[in-house]
């Protein structure tokens, strides 16, 4: 073997053993985490609860400056042999900010809270109707607090929300996540993020739908349900949508791709579910007017059809399809009316006018509110339906 191949196998041999040595030192010397926290040593909260503060003797009355939390926990118990049953437990804290109440936590449990598994949000209407800005900083500020955790409004006190237990339910803000994400695919509501009453709170004039849960009485059992929507200018709460209203706003947003219309036609009952919608919006102001079209296609399948609605198919399509788009455009009217109200512009329509057509937005600017509450509203839906189901007739 000649000189320099033996020194290319010794350069070789130089090199791997070089790497392994490297290797086997940053697996078993620098791996680990400078900051770790064992799970002993913190309490997992799974959903947090926000109001005005109240003596802590359990008086009504609000504390001018102070803040009371309730914050769910999740504990762990063995059941039998079948496993573990995970429950929740509530903790009520008070401080002058969100920070020092949850901080205060560490003086009853020795544990430190841990944010980074929060699933819900909830805030009380009374601190809504004066505005959370204040309120929202630490939870933006945090590293633990994630800014994807969805937002509730409770109609009352939010910590009522989380000391309600409906039957079968192990996590409350587990059951209420999961109420929100269904409701906003259905179509009937939004699901909106901490992040996204950051960004419009940011946006000139944007106004935010944030759900809202109240609790009923079904018999003797108390459950939660979301049939309604908190509108927000900025930060601050300024009134309700009802289940249609907030379903019209859904339609201009591009959000109600899913959910039933109930309609009626000369022949009968009709529900059509709704398989998917696109919209394409234009905003400009004109004649000293801001005019707004919308133009909605929207598809769909009949689910049911009774009294008579169900014979001719060919025939009655065309008629429900008709009523279909009417009733859209009666939902869409009726949310913008609503929204015209209250002065929420939750559409965002300022902020387009503003980045697309910035001459115009400078003539509106001033009177934003006044061109907001007239709109010039077009609104052309197109329905189709795609098949009748398996059935052709009423049976």
């Amino acid at each position: 073997m000649t000189d320099n191949k033996l020194l290319k196998v010794f350069k070789w041999i130089f090199f791997v053993t070089t790497f392994l040595l490297l290797l086997f030192v940053i697996v078993f010397l620098f791996t680990g985490c400078v900051d770790k926290q064992e799970l002993d040593e913190l309490t997992v909260v799974s959903g947090i609860a926000v109001d005005e503060g109240k003596s802590q003797d359990g008086g009504q009355v609000p504390v001018l400056g102070e803040l009371s939390i309730s914050v769910e926990f999740v504990t762990v118990s063995s059941e039998g042999t079948t496993g573990k049953d995970v429950k929740g437990k509530v903790l009520n804290l008070h401080g002058k900010n969100a920070f020092s109440a949850l901080r205060s936590a560490m003086n009853i449990s020795q544990n430190k809270l841990y944010l980074s598994h929060n699933q819900i949000l909830i805030f009380g209407r009374k601190l809504a109707e004066k505005g959370l800005n204040e309120h929202i900083d630490f939870f933006i500020r945090d590293y633990e607090a994630r800014l994807n955790v969805p937002l509730l409004i409770a109609d009352g006190e939010a910590g009522e929300i989380l000391q309600t237990k409906p039957e079968g339910v192990g996590l409350i803000s587990e059951f209420l996540n999961n109420m929100a994400n269904v409701q906003s695919v259905q179509g009937l509501n939004v699901n909106t993020k901490m992040f996204d009453l950051v960004t419009n709170i940011s946006s000139w004039e944007k106004g935010t739908l944030i759900p809202l849960v109240k609790t009923s009485k079904e018999g003797e059992k108390t459950t939660l349900k979301i049939d309604e929507t908190a509108a927000f200018v900025g930060d601050t709460m300024v009134g309700t949508l009802d289940g249609g209203q907030t379903r019209g706003v859904l339609w201009v947003m591009g959000l109600a791709k899913d959910g039933l219309i109930n309609i009626e036609t000369s022949q009968g009952q009709v529900v059509v579910e709704i398989t998917g919608s696109k919209v394409d919006k234009k905003v400009e102001y004109k004649d000293k007017k801001l005019k707004v079209k919308i133009d909605i296609l929207q598809s769909g399948v009949v689910g049911s059809a009774t009294n008579g609605a169900g014979y001719n198919y060919d025939k009655n399509i065309e008629e429900i399809q008709n009523v279909t788009e009417k009733a859209i455009v009666s939902e869409i009217k009726k949310g913008y009316k609503k929204l015209a109200e209250l002065g929420c512009d939750v559409y965002g329509f300022g902020d387009w006018l503003r980045r697309n057509e910035p001459d115009q937005w400078k003539e509106v600017v001033t009177n934003w509110d006044k061109f907001f509450k007239n709109i010039d509203f077009t609104i052309e839906v197109k329905s189709t339906i795609d098949n009748t189901g398996a059935l052709r007739k009423d049976i």
